[in-house]
């Protein structure tokens, strides 16, 4: 047999194949979480490896998960065939640690035994476990589908009592009735509902499924049957509802036009009272209980009426876009709800339209338009209260009867808004320069620092400037000045951060006119750059930071310039701001760049601004809110593959000081959330959540406020490296003086750890007593890890203390090894990958301090950390456990059969199982049968034990608490609930505790009335004569028209007799604007206002 390899690498390069079975066919997928130009770049932990195995037919016969479990164990699921080449069986994961080599299937299926029979015990037959579902087919060519089992032993085909069963079958005679579709006067646009006859049998194709709560005593109840066409359309859906040997129809009809289109659909109570005596429909049921939907002639809905709401009405332009609809509120109203699009068929604007015209009429007024699209403008139209950037040229265009509600602007930032952040190339205050295309040039034949320029927009958070230098002996600084020390007098000395070029070919720093050395040199067509991440100033040559700065800076900071020679001159200057480091992509062509969001029934708007990186990932966003007077900016920093790994929301209201809050996410190597913290302003740092998860990769523990070690980032006593991120590189000139040290101390137990990224690069970094004189030599680190020596091929590890080397024994490393100097105790221990290598012979109680020393140049490591271990780290204010069993239901909300000490709560849910003596049944079709409940206040246990009709709704739930439920038992019981067809309730009974709450007694015994014919209620009446629970604050007379609720065209609740509320209005979503209350004193009502964006 031929073997094929396929590799399938999501950044598009060639692999070379490793670790998978060589004498299998496979199909393997990498997809790379960090970026990568080759495989053997990307450790295990940085990219995802995924396996498919295939037989000789070409078939998928297992596939492979490569370290994905939480463990780092493969996840491998076993595929198998029947006899028929059909796959009866699907199995749950299974977990080994096989670096995604194949095993057979045979052995993999008895081990998935064992390990869900260990982890499942109470679930699963020891004798036929069934960690797999299973379906039964017919046997025929359909192959189609007879029975489902699901995993579990009370779901196993072998007990064959819970099922999901399917019987296929026709119609007989008398069983479907038949209605079609009459257009009056041959007109789609009035129709009606015509009953025929009773399909005749065969006609129809029958499905009926049991599920798993079916048994040979239900009858029809737990089936649903359905009734399709042979053109595959719903006839009629049939349910069942037990009234002592009786099964009760529930029908739901389904009523189609000559076209295909959906026009009618009959609700139970409305299939039930359809037709009159004399099998003549009754138009009212369908009014009041029936779904009716009005097509044109080219099938697109017009018209639609639901239960309980007035007719709709929808109008499209040529294009059949929804342009325009109206519900009952608007038409009193006078108004449509309009929408406009451009070329693209994006919505652009929406408004409220006014006008009277009819549907019909104000279709025919859109159909004769000749524009269809608006487009982009570089100058607004003004509306009553609002400019657009948009023309006004599609039909309705009189902007005295529009009220613009929402506006999207797409592909560019060219809608005149402050809060756009686009990358700018424009200069402003020249002085003895000019700008010549994309070149800015000293044109004054002086040798004087008196030629300059500041950019017209400045950075105000993270971005930078960038040019290119195109001379060797012409001298200027370029950089970047806060707003204060801008000078017009084009001095070099009053730029803050400046890169001065045209000295030979050597790079100087000069910040506030004083001079810093870099031994960097540079030819014409270099492009510089000078970056503020967060409040650090970095310099870069062609991508790659060469100083930071030791100053730090968070004003916003504008391109300032001086020239000394005549014609120096640089071009592409452009000032670019960011978020993370990651830059404000100009290619926004297709994304939504703005957006202004009215807040209704005022002239203020929302006004959004949304910047992108290269990706097309939103990661900038700014909000100006005027009615709340508030501006939200939110930062977003993303990983490779579009994770949120950090995001910064800055909350400004009026005059105030921002509110700063920064949320960090910590995910595995699957992206699984492992911990989230928060910090507000300068407060401290705390943990929102702390997970973990089993071997299967199931949430089973979540801490909040847990107390988590102390982890810090930050260097200080930089010499010739920089910080980029977390890349910390070597800078300038090779030799033992890129040197650093961390900000932070290790006061206890503790360590630091770093990635190396590269061999031959040889650098030592590890701990020092920071009492010690700083020096910048190796010699002078007390416990390094020694990298990159130049031994053998430059992957060799050594440890040094104080320069002296430590003979250990052989260890190697690769790019992307983790190393770790670590203090547990007064023990210093050096590990690789967590593996300890040698212990120093020497020990050390006092403070350390993280100490570097960078040689070779352009060398770098990553994730540099220095950790203070907490000796309570992983202690949390509440720790909450969750359980699940087989199927993957959630069982348990930590455990209620426990004593609560630190937990505040717990929750235990039954659904195949009961636990109480509380009247529950089990149930097999993911119905809980049993809440069992505990808090700390009490620590006791508390219990609801359900039932449910045939239908799911549910009829009873039965309370009782201790131990054996019998303390207050029926206390909190939930009674006689009754329902039509539709699914109302008819009939309520709660209980509660007498006055000396000694026993139960009914507190609420609830009538509900609808309106005739509809799903609209209409009263409550309360006759427990109990002054708890529900507040029957309008007794009824007899009069039918003496209701409580009374609804707007809408189908809007706006009165409550009950409550007291005298008048509910709503705007144009449907959403209360305001709630108007009865005064108990007298006067005016009392009102709360709502207000939408």
């Amino acid at each position: 047999m031929r073997k094929i390899f396929l590799s399938i690498v999501t950044t598009l390069v060639c692999v070379v194949l490793q670790a998978q079975s060589q004498d299998e066919n496979y199909v393997k997928t990498t997809t790379y979480t960090v970026p990568s130009d080759e495989e053997p770049t990307a450790t295990g932990t940085k990219k995802i490896i995924g396996v498919e195995y295939y037989d000789g037919l070409g078939r998928p016969k297992q596939q492979v998960g490569v370290q994905a479990a939480p463990n780092g164990d493969d996840f491998v699921i076993p595929i198998v065939y029947d006899q028929a080449g059909r796959v009866s069986r699907g199995y749950l994961p299974y977990y080994q640690s096989n670096n995604g080599l194949y095993r057979n299937n045979n052995e993999v299926i008895e081990e998935l035994d064992s390990i869900y029979l260990l982890k499942f015990p109470t679930d699963l037959d020891p004798l036929h476990p069934n960690p797999y579902t299973e379906t039964v087919f017919e046997e025929s060519l359909l192959n189609r589908t007879l029975a489902q089992a699901a995993p579990g032993k009370d779901w196993s085909l072998e007990d064959g009592t819970h099922l999901v069963e399917v019987i296929y079958d026709k119609n007989s005679a008398l069983e479907v009735r038949k209605f079609s579709v009459g257009y009056i006067g041959g007109s789609m646009g009035t129709i009606s509902l015509v009953y025929e006859d009773y399909y005749p049998e065969g006609e129809l194709y029958k499905t009926i499924s049991k599920d798993e709560n079916w048994d040979v005593s239900s009858g029809k109840s737990h089936t649903v049957e359905e009734f399709k066409d042979k053109s595959g359309n719903m006839i009629l859906k049939r349910t069942y509802t037990r009234e002592g040997i009786s099964d009760i129809a529930h029908d739901t009809q389904y009523v189609y036009d000559d076209f295909g289109n959906l026009t009618y659909v009959l609700s139970p109570e409305a299939s039930d009272n359809i037709l009159d005596t004399s099998n003549n429909v009754v138009n009212q049921i369908i009014d009041d209980l029936g779904y009716q939907y009005k097509y044109d002639y080219r099938n697109r809905l017009i018209e639609k009426k639901i239960p309980g709401k007035g007719w709709e009405y929808i109008v499209y332009d040529k294009l059949d876009r929804v342009m325009m609809t109206q519900d009952q509120n608007l038409k009193f109203q006078g108004k449509w709800l309009l929408t406009k699009y451009d070329v693209l068929n994006r919505p652009v604007y929406t408004g409220l339209y006014s006008s009277g015209i009819a549907r019909q009429y104000m279709q025919m007024f859109v159909n004769a338009a000749t524009e269809v699209n608006e487009t982009r403008l570089t100058s607004p139209i003004a509306y009553t209260d609002v400019q657009l950037f948009y023309s006004n040229d599609v039909f309705p265009n009189d902007v005295n009867a529009l009220t613009i509600l929402t506006v999207n602007y797409y592909d560019d930032y060219n809608f005149d808004s402050p809060l756009t952040m686009e990358a700018s190339s424009a200069v402003t205050n020249l002085n003895r320069v000019i700008v010549d295309g994309n070149k800015i040039r000293k044109d004054i034949n002086s040798v004087h620092w008196n030629g300059g320029f500041q950019t017209q927009e400045g950075i105000t958070g993270d971005g930078y400037l960038e040019y290119t230098v195109l001379h060797l002996d012409k001298r200027q600084m370029i950089g970047l000045s806060t707003s204060v020390n801008l000078d017009t007098n084009y001095s070099y000395t009053t730029i803050d951060y400046s890169i001065d070029t045209g000295y030979d070919n050597l790079v100087r720093i000069r910040e506030n006119g004083v001079g810093v050395s870099t031994n960097v040199s540079y030819v014409a067509g270099d492009r510089f750059r000078i970056e503020r991440l967060g409040d650090q100033i970095y310099y870069k040559k062609n991508g790659v930071t060469f100083y930071q700065s030791q100053h730090s800076t968070s004003e916003t900071l504008y391109g300032d310039a001086s020239f000394l020679h005549y014609l120096s001159e640089i071009e592409d200057l452009t000032v670019v701001n960011s978020a993370y480091g990651a830059s404000f992509t100009e290619k926004t062509k297709g994304l939504v760049t703005g957006n202004m969001t009215r807040v209704l029934d005022t002239s203020n708007f929302i006004r959004t601004v949304t910047h992108y990186d290269k990706k097309a990932r939103p990661i900038y966003m700014v909000s100006q809110n005027d009615y709340l007077n508030t501006v939200d900016v939110v930062k977003t920093d993303l990983d490779f593959t579009g994770n949120i790994m950090e995001t910064t929301t800055i909350h400004t209201k009026g005059t105030n000081a921002p509110i700063v809050t920064i949320d960090q996410f910590v995910y595995d190597h699957q992206f699984r959330l492992l911990t989230q913290t928060q910090q507000i302003d300068n407060n401290p740092k705390e943990v929102i959540v702390l997970n973990a998860y089993n071997e299967f990769g199931q949430l089973v523990q979540k801490k909040t406020g847990a107390i988590v070690d102390e982890i810090s980032t930050n260097i200080t006593n930089i010499h010739r490296v920089a910080q980029d991120g977390n890349v910390i590189s070597k800078v300038a000139i090779a030799g033992w003086d890129g040197n650093f040290e961390t900000e932070e101390k290790l006061t206890g137990d503790g360590y630091i750890e770093f990635t190396v990224t590269e061999i031959g690069k040889y650098n030592m970094i590890g701990l020092s007593d920071p009492t010690e004189l700083l020096d910048y030599s190796y010699t002078s680190i007390d416990y390094a890890i020694y990298t990159g020596s130049s031994t053998g091929n430059g992957d060799r590890v050594l440890v040094r203390e104080e320069g002296v080397n430590i003979p250990i024994p052989v260890t190697y490393f690769v790019a992307g090894d983790v190393f770790r100097v670590e203090r547990t105790g007064s023990t210093i221990e050096y590990k690789k990958n967590g593996t300890t290598f040698y212990t120093s012979q020497t020990t050390f109680t006092g403070d350390l301090v993280g100490d570097a020393s960078l040689g070779a140049l352009g060398s770098y490591i990553k994730d540099l950390k220095l950790v203070n271990k907490n000796s309570n780290a992983g202690q949390a204010l509440q720790t909450i456990d969750y359980a699940y069993n087989i199927r993957g239901w959630l069982k348990q909300i930590n455990d209620p059969a426990q004593s609560l000490t630190d937990d505040i709560f717990a929750f235990k849910i039954n659904y195949n199982t009961t636990d109480t003596t509380l009247g529950a049944e089990a149930l097999y079709n993911g119905n809980i049968s049993e809440t069992i409940w505990k808090v700390i206040v009490d620590d006791e246990q508390r219990a609801y034990g359900y039932n449910y009709d045939e239908l799911n709704r549910i009829k009873s739930a039965n309370f009782g608490a201790g131990v054996n439920q019998t303390n207050q038992q029926g206390f909190y019981n939930l009674n006689s609930i009754a329902y039509d067809k539709n699914g109302n309730i008819l009939n309520l009974s709660r209980n509660a505790g007498n006055v000396g709450h000694t026993a139960a007694t009914t507190m609420d015994n609830l009538s509900y009335t609808y309106l005739p014919n509809t799903n609209q209620l209409a009263s409550v009446t309360d006759s427990s004569n109990n002054i708890e629970g529900f507040k029957d604050g309008y007794i009824n007379s007899s009069d039918p028209a003496d209701v409580d609720y009374v609804y707007d065209a809408n189908g809007n609740m706006i009165s409550d007799k009950n409550k007291q509320i005298t008048s509910i209005t709503y705007n144009h979503l449907n959403l209360p604007k305001r709630v108007s209350f009865m005064n108990p004193t007298g006067g005016s009502d009392n009102t709360i206002d709502y207000v939408y964006d």
